[in-house]
């Protein structure tokens, strides 16, 4: 019987195990009745010499000590599809003690100007939405749109999803002028499609305050989960445009924050971040690397996975990691995450469309709604090589 991974091989009641102990493969011997003599030493020798040709998966597990009654054809079925599973695994840790999930990548995946290249190929042949809410964002959202235009310009086709409410500035005709010159371009608002009519939602809080936006409005707990199912409904209002009318349509959905004001993005650095979309089937959500002065932006949407769900050990890395985004290695793969935005995020529409899948909310909850959208996804990743930054916040 062999069993890939640790190579076992049953023979006269012996269990041989093939071991990795440095650039050296092992063989040692366990058997009840250790028979003493030249044929068994014979047979050993043969099955080292066997072992040593087999193929070894690219993983370090080991297994010891199994009883002669695991050692059967279901348990070998279970175990090779175990490690089928580790190989297909999009995500690994970085090393032993260290327990950091990256994204697996080849030797040539390592190459940022190679995967810029391939990104840049791919997204000629893809389709995206660009969506996003906005109210009295002029200050910042000219910037923004610029370099929104100019990441549409990388795509085949690409729409640009936008719902607008309540803005005392110029920003309902400023979208509204972008519906005139290109239709491509969606602005939603009060039921209404690409119109030019202002959108009055006022939406007030329990208390009788008036909805503002911005994380910097000085809230009460109760008018902050408010603002949670506010937002919310909101942001669903695109969600559910997109769904009828474009998901089939796109195979990428970019979610972004548009009154920002921006230095202007480095389009390889996205594009080499894209291509995992393209290599890695199971990718789901990929977020920007995005900062302001030497902060990580928007912390808020940021959270990652426990400890103790990887394992128990105390020098997680990840915790250095979320303080300060700015001094993560350059070279660092897409770190797996529970939940992002950082402003920029990009979603495989497959992954959301499927189960149209909205923002949500639960009693009492006061996290950011964007991670109530990707908490309900199971491959999620910041890239600390798609790097943004933001020159200025506006509030609105």
């Amino acid at each position: 019987m062999l069993i890939t991974g640790p190579r076992l091989i049953n023979t006269s009641g012996s269990l041989f195990c093939s071991r990795q102990l440095g650039n050296r493969r092992v063989l040692w011997l366990t058997e009840r009745n250790v028979l003493i003599g030249i044929t068994t030493v014979a047979v050993a020798v043969t099955l080292l010499l066997t072992a040593l040709q087999l193929k070894r998966p690219g993983f370090d597990n080991k297994i010891s000590g199994l009883s002669e009654r695991m050692r059967d054809g279901t348990f070998e079925e279970n175990y090779n599809r175990l490690v089928r599973g580790m190989r297909e695994s999009l995500y690994r840790f970085d090393r032993p003690g260290l327990l950091l999930p990256l994204m697996r990548l080849s030797e040539a995946e390592r190459s940022r100007s190679r995967r810029a290249a391939a990104g840049r190929a791919w997204l000629h042949s893809q389709s995206a939405v660009v969506a996003a809410t906005v109210r009295n964002g002029m200050d910042g959202l000219p910037s923004t749109m610029h370099n929104v235009q100019r990441l549409r310009a990388l795509f085949n086709d690409s729409w640009l999803v936008l719902v607008e409410n309540d803005s005392t500035d110029s920003t309902r005709s400023f979208l509204y002028n972008m519906t005139l010159t290109d239709p491509n371009v969606r602005l939603l608002g009060c039921g209404r499609v690409n119109s030019a009519l202002p959108c009055e939602i006022n939406v007030r809080y329990g208390s009788g305050r008036q909805h503002l936006p911005g994380v910097q409005i000085n809230r009460t707990f109760s008018e902050e989960v408010e603002r949670g199912l506010i937002m919310s409904a909101l942001r669903n209002l695109y969600l559910d445009y997109i769904y009828e009318h474009l998901a089939d349509r796109a195979s990428l959905l970019l979610i972004v924050d548009p009154d920002i004001t921006w230095q202007d993005w480095d389009l390889d650095s996205i594009a080499q971040g894209l291509y995992y979309f393209a290599a890695k089937p199971k990718l789901q959500q990929l977020c920007a690397h995005t900062t302001q002065d030497s902060h990580l932006y928007d912390p808020c949407t940021l959270s990652f996975h426990l400890n103790k769900r990887f394992g128990e050990d105390t020098k997680y890395p990840v915790v250095d990691y979320e303080k300060s985004l700015w001094n993560a290695p350059r070279s660092l793969p897409p770190v797996k995450v529970e939940s992002c935005f950082q402003a920029v995020s990009f979603y495989r529409m497959s992954a959301l469309a499927a189960r149209r899948l909205r923002y949500r909310r639960s009693p009492g909850e006061w996290m950011c709604e964007h991670n109530t959208l990707s908490r309900q996804l199971d491959e999620v990743y910041i890239d600390p090589q798609m790097r943004l930054r933001v020159l200025q916040e506006n509030i609105g």
